[in-house]
């Protein structure tokens, strides 16, 4: 009986903490949206809000006849999603980075695609790249492809699977930080499932790559597993140029993965949650653009 008692104690907890979670989830939101509808309108921007999908058109700077289009789900980590890539700008550097390094991105891979964002932010600035995403979660996956299709991009495809050093079956956890859809994780199983691991050597192989000119990686933690398999990661560096990562310190330190990117003669920078990495091999010109080495 006590054990059954610890069990149900432990259930309530994890309710509880999910219960907090969502409900700092629809304040943030709701703090947030005040924020969007702003910057949107500062650039003659329109907010379309449908059921529970909020749709954002955004005149191009250079012809307002091709608007970017982003989908929202209202009730979701998307909003903050939005905040973090497209008005504070997270990976405007790393686009800076490669165009003053001369580098014209044709080859990206986007590991922990989310919703899209990120690489409608890359196909955006580099129209002739085939970006790759990777993204397990079924209802993120619907999301980047309602991207795709509200932005008539070609040659971006879908991975819908989980980035790791092995090829496995998958399970999705949504225990880690604050359980959001920005928060989501995968776990090895033993059991048949729908859901499998994929690694960066598969990928340049199933997709004929040359180069890869841009590697981003947000999965949250499962880098550590990839970064520590020395074997692994040789595989695959050398045909990366640039590499973006986000690491998360729960599983591997930053001064550990930058240690790793060193022994493989990357030049690595800091520029706030993000870790670029340089490969000079491949790069004739590397361009650190605003950064402090490390």
């Amino acid at each position: 009986m006590k054990k059954i008692a610890n069990v149900l104690k432990f259930l309530n907890l994890q309710f509880a903490l999910k219960t907090y979670h969502k409900l700092k989830l629809i304040l943030t939101n709701n703090s947030i949206r005040k924020e969007v509808n702003q910057y949107v309108s500062s650039l003659n921007g329109t907010i379309h809000d449908r059921n529970k999908i909020i749709s954002i058109h955004i005149p191009d700077s250079q012809n307002t006849n091709t608007p970017s289009v982003f989908f929202l789900r209202k009730f979701s980590s998307d909003l903050p999603v939005f905040k973090q890539l497209i008005i504070q700008g997270e990976y405007s550097k790393i686009i800076n980075i490669l165009n003053k390094s001369n580098i014209e991105a044709l080859t990206i891979i986007d590991a922990g695609a989310n919703i899209g964002i990120a690489t409608q932010q890359f196909k955006k600035a580099f129209p002739n790249a085939k970006v790759i995403c990777i993204e397990p979660d079924d209802d993120n996956v619907s999301m980047i492809q309602k991207t795709i299709e509200g932005n008539n991009f070609s040659d971006v495809f879908i991975e819908k699977a989980g980035l790791l050093d092995s090829n496995t079956f998958l399970k999705i956890s949504n225990n880690y930080r604050d359980n959001a859809k920005w928060s989501l994780q995968v776990d090895p199983t033993d059991a048949v499932s729908d859901l499998y691991a994929i690694t960066i050597p598969s990928i340049i192989k199933k997709y004929s790559l040359g180069t890869i000119d841009l590697l981003k990686i947000d999965i949250e933690g499962a880098e550590a597993q990839i970064f520590r398999n020395t074997e692994h990661i040789k595989e695959f560096l050398s045909y990366v140029k640039v590499l973006c990562l986000e690491v998360h310190e729960e599983y591997i330190t930053v001064s550990e993965v930058h240690d790793i990117l060193r022994k493989h003669n990357f030049h690595c920078v800091r520029n706030k949650d993000l870790t670029i990495g340089i490969n000079p091999a491949l790069v004739s010109e590397p361009t650190i653009v605003g950064e402090k080495p490390l």
